[in-house]
């Protein structure tokens, strides 16, 4: 039976960071012990979310501090005092020897997401660099400094520091501050992540500062830093004759009126907080340097992801550069690019100049000045790929003729909607966005039932096929010339959100981050994907590259895509909701691949391939053809429909277990082929896989 470790946390948010240290000792030195982590309230559950050495998580208040046979439980709080006056040593290591592990390293540790990282950047994007953080407030009032000297340290440095106020709303305002008070837990620790210094009491975001690497400076008084500093973080302590007196005073009041506080002088501060960022100090006050002609050139461009490419990521997770002009182009791109990629906005297109100084403002500018060559290889590298673009409106690469061969070979088949339709209950008001909506089947079925369908494409050939297709069918969806990657922007809830065939198109964060924005509490996401199957012989067969394989392995590669997307929407989630994975459909179609399924594929200078010969590249694929008999025309397409709903995580995680993400091919819903433009089925015969 394995061996089961509970541990309580206790105290205050604080004293959950000085415990996270000693997690990962735990599991390093005894890999084989499943930990239940056992929190005391919701504060130090936010300091333990998506710690990856706790197997379980959950509310104190479910849990027997009773041990069964083939458990040990801690709760340290219990069975000796709360180490102050009577250690000289690190809490962590303290708390690492009632654990009974070693303990290499007593930094806390946080573990945040992507989105809480990206969101805390663009909170502080507004601000002047360097910037530092102030914590005042503590639990224990005199523990704390006093206001005037906050505001005579503020006016020191104003002239090249921004100053931002972190705590809790009701924490007393500090002049000549920004005020970021009142933010939750764990968007303070991220937002503190983006800072470039904290000076504060011995307080939570002291512990949190070196967890998310920003350096601090702590005021110790009536707690020793012996037992509660950190070596990332300097620590001043005025060790007058009655400190520490934590463990005698508590939650009482100094009957000494704070001699400990009184004695840390503005000076002293000032000095720390001087010492701490000089170098980004010069760099405040250092004057723009002239940089070579080339690069002056090379940063004064006008950047946005052209028409031709869109950032996205393969199913690797490396940085990839797909090209609208073909979906099967694409390139790597180093992660430099990504993060240089990152610091432009959505909205509009910048100068790389000013790219780049955000790219400062995140990072720092000594790490940017010392990555500088590096950066501007990947301006090179970009503007090799035809990414550096004038400002101008975004044009389609999609032709009218490529429309109708698409609207002809390539639609959705009807059963995909209706589908949607049932599963998600759709209505009149159900408000419904079909992002990639192409030639609008998906928008013109979901239209039927709904009177709010609106549907988004880059392509404005696509749409004008799309209106009118709706205008024969009689319904009136709304059809945007718009990116996706730009959803965030919008303001508009909805209840369901359609994604057909266009994820590997968009910035995988960008598309992430507009859905979670996009879908109301408890809204519907469904993710369609395609996998054609063509036997060897088939004349599109080196082109598209698909064979013909086992069922086990069309069943293994849906599942790959639902997974995928599930770890996608886990890793990039907001902290108080998450898309999570519900179920799957399964559609199989024994259907044509001809010479129009082709044309509304491939781009004709694509048509690069060695089986074509020297010809023209269309000339030379209806030759193929029609050297072939027309049952080799046909293959298989299945259609994957994943379904995702978006939860509330403010909640316990174990009040909604989500299912597994599960694909089963013996229940594939099988949809007949209608020729183009006729509406009765033609007959086809099922081959099974």
């Amino acid at each position: 039976m394995q061996q089961v470790v509970k541990i309580f946390s206790w105290g205050n948010i604080g004293d959950a960071l000085l415990l996270t240290p000693c997690l990962r000792a735990l599991k390093k030195q005894h890999p084989e012990v499943v930990l239940h982590l056992y929190y005391k309230n919701a504060d130090h559950r936010d300091v333990f979310l998506h710690n990856p050495f706790a197997n379980i998580l959950a509310d104190r208040a479910t849990a027997s501090p009773v041990p069964l046979g083939h458990e040990r439980v801690y709760e340290p709080a219990i069975g000796f005092h709360w180490p102050n006056t009577l250690y000289k040593v690190n809490a962590s290591r303290v708390l690492a020897e009632v654990l009974d592990v070693a303990l290499e390293d007593d930094r806390p540790e946080l573990f945040l997401t992507a989105e809480e990282t990206q969101a805390a950047r663009q909170t502080m994007e507004r601000f002047r660099r360097p910037v530092v953080a102030i914590h005042p407030s503590s639990s224990f009032d005199y523990k704390e400094w006093y206001p005037e000297r906050w505001a005579e340290l503020i006016q020191r440095n104003a002239s090249w520091c921004t100053f931002v106020q972190m705590g809790v709303a009701a924490d007393q305002r500090i002049d000549g501050t920004f005020d970021l008070r009142g933010r939750s837990l764990r968007e303070a620790f991220a937002i503190l992540g983006q800072c470039d210094a904290m000076v504060g009491v011995d307080s939570a975001l002291a512990h949190a500062a070196p967890a998310v690497g920003t350096p601090g400076i702590v005021l110790f008084g009536a707690s020793s830093p012996l037992v509660f500093g950190h070596k990332e973080n300097v620590n001043l302590w005025a060790h007058v004759e009655c400190s520490p007196c934590l463990d005698f005073l508590h939650y009482g009041r100094c009957p000494l009126g704070r001699v400990c506080m009184q004695a840390i002088s503005v000076d002293a501060v000032d000095k720390a907080l001087n010492v701490l960022l000089e170098p980004k100090k010069r760099a405040a006050h250092k004057a723009p340097s002239d940089a070579r002609h080339e690069e002056r050139d090379l940063l004064a461009a006008r950047f946005l992801l052209s028409d031709e490419f869109a950032l996205t990521f393969d199913w690797e997770g490396e940085p990839t550069l797909y090209s609208f002009r073909s979906p099967e182009r694409h390139v790597r791109v180093s992660e430099t690019v990504r993060v240089l990629l990152a610091c432009f906005p959505a909205s509009e297109p910048v100068s790389v100049g000013e790219a780049l100084e955000v790219f400062g403002r995140f990072y720092g500018t000594e790490r940017t000045r010392s990555a500088m060559a590096g950066i501007l290889a990947a301006v090179r590298e970009l503007a090799g790929f035809g990414v550096l673009v004038p400002a101008r409106t975004q044009r389609s690469r999609y032709s009218e003729e490529m429309a109708r061969h698409y609207i002809r070979s390539r639609e959705i088949p009807a059963e995909i909607s209706s589908t949607i339709a049932a599963a998600a209950a759709v209505s009149a008001g159900t408000a419904i966005l079909d992002i990639g909506t192409g030639t609008g089947s998906i928008a013109i079925g979901l239209a039927e039932d709904s009177d709010d369908v609106t549907a988004l494409d880059v392509s404005a050939p696509f749409l004008e096929a799309a209106r009118a297709a709706a205008a024969a069918r009689g319904v009136r969806p709304v059809f945007r010339n718009a990116c996706a990657n730009k959803l965030v922007l919008d303001d508009a809830e909805y209840d369901v959100l359609v994604i057909s065939q266009a994820f590997h198109w968009l910035d995988a964060s960008c598309a992430v981050r507009g859905a979670y924005h996009a879908l109301k509490p408890g809204g519907l996401l469904y993710i369609l994907e395609t996998k054609p199957m063509l036997p060897a012989s088939h004349p599109l067969k080196a082109l598209l590259g698909h064979g013909c394989p086992s069922r086990e392995f069309v069943e293994w590669e849906c599942g790959r895509h639902a997974e995928w997307y599930a770890n996608l929407f886990e890793a990039l989630k907001p902290h108080d909701s998450l898309i999570a994975f519900e179920r799957t459909w399964v559609f199989h179609q024994r259907r044509p691949f001809d010479s129009g399924y082709a044309r509304a594929f491939f781009f004709v200078e694509d048509l690069k391939s060695p089986t074509l010969g020297q010809s023209e590249p269309w000339e030379a694929i209806e030759q193929a053809f029609r050297n072939q008999p027309a049952d080799n025309a046909c293959g298989d397409m299945y259609f994957l429909l994943i379904e995702f709903r978006k939860l509330d995580c403010r909640k316990s995680p174990f009040e909604d277990p989500r299912p597994p993400v599960c694909v089963r091919l013996d229940s594939a819903i099988e949809i007949p082929y209608r020729s183009p433009g006729k509406e009765a089925e033609v007959e086809y015969k099922h081959c099974a896989v």
